[in-house]
C-alpha cells in the first residue's frame, strides 16, 4: 500500500491534536449516553469514528460508554491511534479498521447506534461524499445518529498553509439536502466559528446531527 499525504502527516507528528473536539463532547453530553454502564463502562451501544486520526474523538466515544470502532484510510494514523488509545489511555473495547471511504465495507448493515465524522468527509469530492452518506445510512441501526462537523468557509490556504486545497466554500443546505435524500432526518444544525493565528483568520464549520428513521 503506497504512502499517502496523511501517512506522512501522522508519521511526522506535526500539528497533531490529542484532545476531543469540543462540539462532539457537548453533543455526547446532551444525549446522556454517559450513565447506564456495565462494569466495563459500556452502555450497550456501538459507535464508529470516521477518520479517527490520533484517536482523540474515539477516546471521547469510549469514555461515553460506546464499544468504539476507530477507522481511517491511513495505516500510520491507525498506528498512532492504537498507541494513544491502548498504550496511553489504557482503553478496552476499542477496535481499529482500515476504511477507504466512501465505502464502509468492514461494517455490516444496521449494526451501530452512532457514526461520527469530525472534519473527515470534507476532504472528499462531492460525489464521493454522497456515496458515503448512503453507506452511513446502511450501517446505522434505525434511530441511529450521524454526527457531522464539516467545512463551511474560510481561507484554508492561509490557515493550513495549502495543506488541504480540497477544502472549499460550502453550505449546510447542500449537505443536509444530500443527507435527506438518502433518508436522514436533520435534528440539529449549528455554525461554528474558530479563529487562527491570533485572530488573523477565521474559519467556519457546520455541525449537523442527523437521525436514521
Amino acid at each position: 500500500m503506497s504512502e499517502t499525504v496523511w501517512d506522512r502527516q501522522y508519521a511526522t507528528g506535526i500539528g497533531l491534536r490529542w484532545w476531543p473536539e469540543g462540539d462532539l463532547t457537548r453533543f455526547l453530553g446532551s444525549r446522556h449516553w454517559v450513565g447506564q454502564h456495565d462494569p466495563h463502562g459500556l452502555n450497550g451501544q456501538s459507535a464508529i469514528d470516521l477518520g479517527c486520526g490520533t484517536g482523540r474523538n474515539a477516546w471521547a466515544l469510549r469514555e461515553s460508554g460506546f464499544e468504539t470502532h476507530a477507522s481511517d484510510a491511513s495505516e500510520e494514523a491507525l498506528r498512532v491511534a492504537r498507541q494513544y488509545l491502548i498504550n496511553v489511555r489504557r482503553l478496552d473495547h476499542v477496535f481499529f479498521h482500515y476504511v477507504a471511504l466512501p465505502t464502509l465495507r468492514p461494517f455490516q448493515d444496521a449494526t451501530v447506534e452512532l457514526i461520527v465524522d469530525v472534519q473527515c468527509l470534507q476532504h472528499l469530492a462531492w460525489s464521493v461524499q454522497a456515496t458515503a452518506y448512503t453507506e452511513i445510512m446502511r450501517v446505522l441501526k434505525a434511530g441511529g445518529v450521524f454526527f457531522m462537523m464539516t467545512w463551511h468557509d474560510g481561507d484554508s490556504d492561509a490557515i493550513y498553509r495549502g495543506l488541504y486545497p480540497e477544502l472549499r466554500q460550502n453550505s449546510a443546505r447542500n449537505v443536509t439536502t444530500e443527507l435527506e435524500q438518502v433518508g436522514f432526518t436533520i435534528e440539529a444544525m449549528n455554525l461554528v466559528t474558530r479563529s487562527y493565528q491570533s485572530g488573523r483568520y477565521t474559519a467556519e464549520w457546520d455541525v449537523i446531527e442527523a437521525v436514521k428513521r
